[in-house]
């Protein structure tokens, strides 16, 4: 009886961590889709693809909609739903969605300015290295060496997190 009960929760395991690995291809392939179907100017498919790929919990997708709807270019003009993509790709961990929403709040774009919430953006995206978020740290004097001491500031209260 143990060995079968053993036996069903491996395979339950197993099955649970194919659907997820199904769902990060599925999430993948549509961001894929969703950027042909920018490149041919069609938003309407491009959105499509990137709310179902974010729906399967694909982090990315998040900066792709956030993009379309921050780029005026793109048709679809509105700061506030833009950054709130973005503000949920950084909360997922996404370094795009992290320095892009980083920058809004260094440089009040579609939010109020807020020095100390776009370091602590902007040092969680160098510290997944992404190379735009250091560059853009440096430019603002903050000197990136050690992003475990900016989480330990914030922790202590000496930065403040950004409301959800």
């Amino acid at each position: 009886m143990k060995k079968l009960l053993i036996a069903i929760a491996f395979a339950l395991f197993t099955l649970g961590v194919s659907a997820q690995k199904l769902a990060e291809d599925s999430g993948e392939f549509l961001c894929k889709e969703g950027i042909c179907f920018v490149e041919k100017n069609d938003m309407e498919n491009a959105i499509s693809c990137f709310s179902e790929a974010a729906e399967h919990g694909y982090a990315t997708a998040y900066f792709y909609l956030g993009g379309i709807y921050m780029k005026e270019e793109c048709g679809h003009l509105n700061p506030k739903l833009g950054l709130s993509y973005w503000k949920r790709g950084a909360d997922l961990g996404d370094a795009k969605c992290q320095y892009h929403y980083g920058c809004a709040l260094k440089d009040g774009d579609g939010i109020a300015k807020n020095e100390k919430h776009a370091i602590y953006w902007l040092v969680l995206a160098a510290k997944s290295g992404y190379n735009d978020a250091i560059i853009e740290l440096n430019e603002m004097n903050v000197e990136y060496r050690n992003p475990s001491i900016y989480a330990y500031r914030f922790k202590r209260g000496q930065y403040r997190p950004c409301e959800k």
